[in-house]
């Protein structure tokens, strides 16, 4: 299976490349999942299928999620400094079209995103005769010296992962629900509180809906890691009830999930007198 290199690989066929299963297995669930949308509009994730039927692990699809991510982070980047040299072009910044443009878009071409940085050029109202001299590598024209363009300030984008330290405690609250984007943040997060002495940590997801899949292996492993290094993680399970009953059997491999932060925060507070 090989997918265009101008859309975000599919989740299978990076799969298939990473060598975690062959592309004849993946055929039955691909039918599968297109009869259900023909049938339903809708089907489960071609990951959480595998994932379940035991073909992969959670930790193999974790891997291949977070690829996916860093995928999808170069393409947007590759659209946002192309609307940025767009916006230049309509403004008439010609002295930072000529220090940018041609370096980033060999980058986005060389990396077969050719398509994302001409729609990014035009969405920032790029000018159609910048786009053909500068692709070519046409000097500008000799123009008057002109006050240059302050470049547009973003806007300051809230994190998303709330970290809070109370005492010994770190609690860490993923704002939004956990995927291939948030979970990679989540297991930095956890990973430099660990390195900055923290051992006692608090992962509440009571205000999410679910547990998915794709999150498992991620928290399994910062949990084992937590163990070792004399610590704990514990988990804040959601107010909903798990669907999943194979999702709450790999759960009761934590040492500790609970049913609210202050029953999380009491738990630890009795492991730090014991390991004193």
């Amino acid at each position: 299976m090989v997918s265009d290199s101008r859309k975000p690989p599919l989740i299978a066929s990076i799969l298939v490349r990473q060598g975690a299963l062959r592309e004849d297995q993946l055929q039955p669930f691909l039918e599968e999942q297109r009869k259900d949308f023909e049938e339903w509009g809708h089907t489960v994730r071609i990951g959480e299928m595998l994932v379940e039927a035991g073909l992969i692990t959670t930790m193999q699809l974790q891997r291949a999620l977070e690829e996916q991510a860093n995928y999808r982070s170069r393409m947007e980047n590759v659209r946002w400094t192309a609307r940025q040299l767009g916006e230049a072009s309509r403004q008439g910044d010609t002295a930072r079209l000529e220090k940018h443009f041609r370096e980033a878009f060999e980058f986005a071409c060389g990396q077969g995103y050719y398509d994302e940085f001409r729609e990014g050029f035009f969405a920032g109202e790029g000018r159609w005769e910048d786009w053909q001299r500068l692709k070519s590598g046409t000097p500008a024209p000799e123009a008057p010296a002109a006050e240059p363009t302050p470049a547009p300030v973003q806007p300051r984008r809230e994190e998303p992962i709330a970290v809070q330290t109370e005492s010994n405690l770190v609690i860490i609250r993923p704002r939004s629900e956990l995927n291939s984007e948030t979970v990679p943040t989540l297991r930095q997060v956890v990973e430099t509180a660990q390195q900055r002495g923290r051992k006692w940590l608090i992962l509440d997801l009571s205000a999410h809906k679910d547990i998915p899949v794709s999150a498992l292996g991620c928290l399994i492993d910062l949990e084992t890691k937590a163990r070792a290094a004399g610590g704990s993680l514990v988990v804040v399970r959601p107010a909903r009830p798990i669907p999943r009953g194979w999702v709450k059997a790999e759960l009761a491999r934590f040492e500790f999930v609970c049913s609210s932060l202050r029953e999380a925060e009491a738990y630890l507070k009795v492991r730090q007198s014991s390991a004193q």
